[in-house]
């Protein structure tokens, strides 16, 4: 049976366009991938609030020295005391839940344009198991939108470009705090007043 060339013609138009929707298809599900990953960013850390042992939060004012016990949050240095909830929680918020929309690998000589030699802040973070993390806090990029920082650099390889990412700014104003911000507010030890019953 011979096949009519118009027959050909048609069937060679709709394999281009399939070909053609399966290409446009597949570009479009790389794009929406890429676009979620850039939304959704890259956790900084992977381990659990409920993992951190004590933080040891250095600024170019003063070190702050944090310790979990039983009885909650406390100071160690420099002046030991009770740890205010809300700023702790705030720190430990970030630490688990931030992320970075980007990263990139810098020269070795980049690091001090970016604020990070020194760094503006360095908090190192001791887990539970003993495990021992850290960030370098820079400055701020181009478009003030983001803080450039340095996770764990001393597990960078020798001869291993250093790898700077873009963390949240409110990274700054959870680390680079007074001492008072630390220290838990006293309880109000005034007692209510009680108005007098109306006389009738």
């Amino acid at each position: 049976m011979k096949i009519k060339s118009s027959t050909l013609a048609m069937l060679a138009i709709a394999t281009l366009t399939a070909g053609v929707v399966y290409f446009w298809d597949s570009n479009q599900t790389q794009q929406t991938k890429t676009a979620e990953e850039k939304k959704s960013g890259t956790a900084l850390f992977q381990f659990k609030e409920a993992d951190i042992a004590q933080l040891n939060i250095r600024t170019n004012e003063q070190t702050v020295e944090l310790a979990r016990t039983d009885n909650g949050w406390q100071i160690k240095a420099p002046k030991p005391g009770p740890a205010d909830d809300a700023t702790v929680s705030f720190l430990l918020n970030l630490l688990v839940t931030g992320k970075s929309e980007r990263s990139l690998e810098a020269s070795p000589s980049d690091l001090k344009t970016f604020g990070l030699e020194p760094p503006s802040a360095t908090l190192d973070i001791q887990l539970k198991n003993q495990t021992a993390h850290q960030l370098l806090l820079g400055g701020q990029n181009f478009n003030q939108s983001a803080r450039y920082a340095r996770i764990d650099p001393v597990a960078t390889k020798p001869g291993q470009k250093p790898t700077v990412m873009l963390v949240p700014n409110n990274f700054l104003d959870a680390l680079n705090r007074p001492l008072s911000d630390w220290q838990a507010k006293p309880k109000s030890t005034q007692t209510p007043s009680i108005s007098p019953s109306p006389q009738n």
